[in-house]
């Protein structure tokens, strides 16, 4: 994997990197785009449909490059060897059927042994999506990806293919890359388990039968001896997540998004019924050394033990929890004199190479990408 970066993230910029890649003999490309660009269809489609090489990405808040944090600035990523693309769209709707694109992408997709995947983070159908693909791709394969879009949480074009811009939809790239992967988040449990007893797709409406907001705000004023009040909720939640328990593996981590009237959340990704949560904490201290183990998993992944180098999805809601210790956290992420980039995500999608494919939250997730 070969990293180009523009920090300007003007579009003669990103042509410019795009005809270094290709040049340097890329098979295909991952483009990683600031929000900060402005980048939109009238003006990005007429250069994004001139590539003849197939590539996906899409726009986040923040780009990373080489342990720095970009609100402006444009990442290529050109991977060697053979690289197949698709794209799925209309991914909120009840009518899209997700396995037929995905076994006929299965098909012409040989070879690969790891899988780029962005989705639009605010799509409301990521988890039957996310178990689609696993169950036609596997454990045979490493995924690595995460969710496009603005923090305005406004909807619009978030994602890139050659036919250009799109929005609530999914990018798939496959390529021959040989991956390592690690995914670690560092929260911890400081309340017990509660039931979901009323969800509605990302909605958590009642835990334990009373409104979710009310056990909420009882268990987190007890731990900050603080009265939480709604209008509070903003400062508070990113240090209080939930985390849904799993059978011996650590809690995937949900983020609450807004309280609404009644007293339920929307979170961001979707909460199963009848599971069971608890509120979750953590400091500067367990993220950082999270988001180490997660790198350490990722070499240790690797076949070669010996990176070229590295890819980094990581929360947007861990920079605004970190604030000026995120950069802290991205350099225990990678080493010194190995290339590094990516992108603050609006939810992760990882695997460790032998465990179920997920949409996480405040999550730091690793690729140690191997030299070819």
């Amino acid at each position: 994997m070969n990293i180009y970066f523009d920090p300007e993230g003007s579009l003669a910029g990103l042509k410019d990197n795009i005809e270094k890649a290709l040049k340097d003999g890329a098979g295909g490309l991952v483009i990683l785009a600031c929000e900060g660009n402005y980048f939109v269809p009238a003006t990005l489609d007429p250069l994004l449909k001139t590539v003849g090489t197939p590539l996906i990405g899409g726009i986040f808040p923040n780009v990373l490059y080489c342990g720095e944090i970009y609100q402006y600035g444009s990442v290529v990523l050109g991977f060697a060897g053979l690289v197949s693309t698709t794209v799925i769209p209309e991914l909120s709707s009840e009518k899209t059927s997700f396995e037929e694109p995905l076994e006929n992408f299965e098909d012409r997709s040989s070879g690969a042994r790891t899988m780029m995947v962005f989705v639009d983070g605010f799509s409301t159908r990521i988890a039957p999506f996310i178990n689609s693909l696993f169950d036609i791709f596997g454990l045979e394969i490493n995924y690595i990806g995460g969710g496009a879009g603005s923090l305005t949480s406004e909807r619009k074009p978030c994602l890139f293919s050659n036919s250009g811009m799109i929005e609530d939809g999914a990018v798939i790239a496959m390529v021959e890359t040989i991956s390592g992967v690690g995914v670690a988040h560092g929260w911890q449990a400081m309340s017990e388990p509660m039931q979901a007893t009323h969800t509605n797709g990302t909605e958590l409406k009642t835990l334990d039968f009373e409104p979710a907001f009310d056990v909420y705000a009882r268990i987190v004023t007890r731990h900050t001896g603080i009265p939480l009040q709604r209008n509070d909720f903003g400062n508070i939640s990113k240090g209080y997540p939930f985390g849904i328990a799993r059978i011996n593996r650590e809690m995937i981590v949900r983020d609450p998004l807004v309280v609404k009237p009644d007293g339920s959340f929307v979170c961001a990704g979707e909460i199963p019924q009848d599971s069971y949560i608890s509120i979750m904490h953590g400091d500067e201290n367990t993220l950082i050394a999270a988001a180490e183990s997660a790198s350490k998993m990722a070499v240790a992944a690797l076949p070669s033990g010996k990176p070229g180098a590295f890819l980094l999805i990581d929360c947007i809601s861990r920079l605004m929890f970190l604030k000026g210790h995120f950069k802290e956290e991205l350099a225990m992420m990678t080493p010194v004199d190995c290339p590094s980039a990516g992108a603050c995500t609006i939810g992760e999608i990882a695997n460790s190479g032998n465990d179920f494919l997920e949409f996480y939250n405040k999550t730091a997730v690793v690729a140690a990408m191997e030299k070819i």
